[in-house]
């Protein structure tokens, strides 16, 4: 994904999430017209009419916007720089939200309302949507911090399969079953046990299947609990893995398109549960 994707495309989502401009109210509908004028939708109509456009009702829910927010990034996979980049706008977006007076959040058209009614309620949904944002902010950050401090202290990369003693024999039906759907080099099975159950392995297991299928792989192993989770699982993957004896970077493994074998590597995964 390149800056201008991330600055024209994912910002502007994510403004939209983080800090709505509506919070209460009737969002009205406006149609472009051949001159390029935007005009009310409902202009001059009837809710009778048949091309009338109700206006949506909006009604935003700070929590459901951070579990929204919350699985926009899963599915991304930005890089660290990507990261910085991005809440750094959204830094600038948040001083303008936090300006904005309580009374240009709530909208009902064509009705009076009286403000006093709704104050509370607004109040409480703009600071959850400020303090949502402040945190979910600092916990994207600190796997970062994490990482340094992983460098420095431990070398070990490695994943824990999930299982008390059955460790290791769940490791070798998983590489096993790997290897006859062609995803992995067979002489990587020693290797690809340790890496599996908490140990360095001596060689990176080489993956031979779609480079996308590795991805799906490392994200099913963690989604479907067969793993402990681990928050840098790309930066593991890359210290652990090569692409048919080449090296993988954080940045290529980002990058990677899911493959139409995505099913497929998941119900490998979930037959070793």
């Amino acid at each position: 994904m390149d800056i201008k994707q991330i600055t024209f495309e994912v910002i502007p989502h994510l403004e939209k999430l983080f800090f709505p401009q509506l919070l209460l109210g009737e969002e009205v509908s406006y149609t472009q017209d051949e001159f390029g004028f935007w005009t009310r939708s409902n202009k001059d109509k009837s809710p009778e009419d048949y091309d009338y456009v109700p206006n949506r009702i909006i009604n935003i829910s700070p929590s459901e916007n951070l579990s929204r927010i919350k699985t926009y990034f899963e599915l991304s996979y930005f890089t660290p720089k990507q990261l910085e980049y991005i809440f750094n706008q959204l830094d600038k977006s948040l001083i303008k939200f936090n300006q904005i007076p309580l009374e240009k959040f709530i909208s009902y058209d064509n009705s009076k309302i009286k403000f006093e009614l709704f104050e509370k309620d607004l109040r409480f949904k703009k600071k959850e949507l400020i303090d949502n944002y402040n945190d979910y902010k600092k916990s994207i950050e600190k796997p970062t911090n994490k990482i340094n401090e992983l460098k420095i202290i431990n070398s070990v990369y490695a994943f824990k399969i999930n299982a008390g003693a059955s460790k290791k024999n769940k490791a070798a039906n998983l590489f096993e079953t790997l290897v006859k759907g062609n995803y992995i080099d067979v002489a990587s099975k020693n290797d690809f046990i340790d890496a599996f159950i908490g140990k360095n392995p001596n060689k990176k297991i080489n993956w031979i299947g779609a480079f996308g299928d590795l991805k799906s792989f490392i994200k099913y192993c963690i989604s479907e609990n067969l793993i402990e989770k681990v928050s840098t699982k790309w930066i593991y993957t890359t210290h652990l893995f090569t692409y048919r004896n080449n090296k993988i970077t954080n940045s290529s493994l980002n990058n990677a398109k899911i493959t139409t074998n995505d099913s497929n590597i998941k119900k490998i995964v979930k037959s070793i549960l």
